[in-house]
């Protein structure tokens, strides 16, 4: 049986950026926190109001991979929308972002 790359305790450090970056190098990642103006990534003035704090976690040199976390009151994003839309629509400004 191939050995895992993750344990069951490995989801319970999710609870910070740092525990998830954690995550993220433990799968192979050059994973690290760095705080993320989100006025940066040209979003919505709906999402800007409700991300309240934003990290990169992980860049991968020169290709365009890049994982964000973001927190805030998502509440007020998904008003009428579903999660799905929500996440499209992030997922379409951030990429023009250097």
């Amino acid at each position: 049986m191939p050995e895992r790359l993750l344990q069951l305790d490995d989801l319970r450090t999710l609870e910070s950026p740092e525990g998830i970056a954690a995550l993220f190098r433990k799968l192979g990642y050059n994973a690290q926190t760095e705080s993320v103006d989100v006025s940066d990534l040209e979003l919505s003035a709906r999402s800007t109001e409700a991300i309240y704090d934003a990290h990169l976690i992980a860049s991968q040199g020169y290709s365009d991979l890049q994982v964000l976390l973001f927190k805030g009151g998502v509440e007020a994003v998904f008003e009428g929308k579903g999660c799905e839309a929500v996440v499209c629509s992030f997922c379409r400004a951030v990429p023009n972002q250097n």
